[in-house]
């Protein structure tokens, strides 16, 4: 379990928590509103419910929006995978959301 401790992320609702998901517990998707994580899924949640599940995707609440200042993009790895790996990808999604919100201030970090 990781915890990211940040009050100032846009649209999240106290601390984000990734753990492994135990049951199918239903969330508001950001493509499909019926979404569900799975069993053994890795899953995060702020106080407000289930923010990704790695195999149902995002959910709609905290999704980027125009306005929003304060990003944060997870990206799920595995064991194996070496920080550097992240570099690239994180450098992309960093271009993406800065077009999508351009006053937008992004932190890098893994855990």
């Amino acid at each position: 379990m990781a915890i990211i401790k940040d009050d100032s992320l846009d649209r999240v609702t106290g601390d984000v928590v990734f753990y492994k998901e135990t049951q199918k517990t239903p969330f508001t998707g950001m493509i499909n509103p019926d979404c569900h994580s799975y069993p053994g899924d890795a899953t995060g949640r702020d106080n407000g419910g289930i923010i990704i599940s790695m195999i149902a995707g995002a959910e709609d609440r905290t999704c980027i929006h125009e306005d929003t200042k304060h990003v944060i993009y997870i990206m799920l790895g595995y064991h194996e995978m070496t920080a550097s790996e992240l570099d690239e990808p994180a450098a992309c999604i960093q271009k993406y959301a800065k077009t999508l919100a351009p006053a937008a201030e992004i932190k890098y970090t893994i855990y």
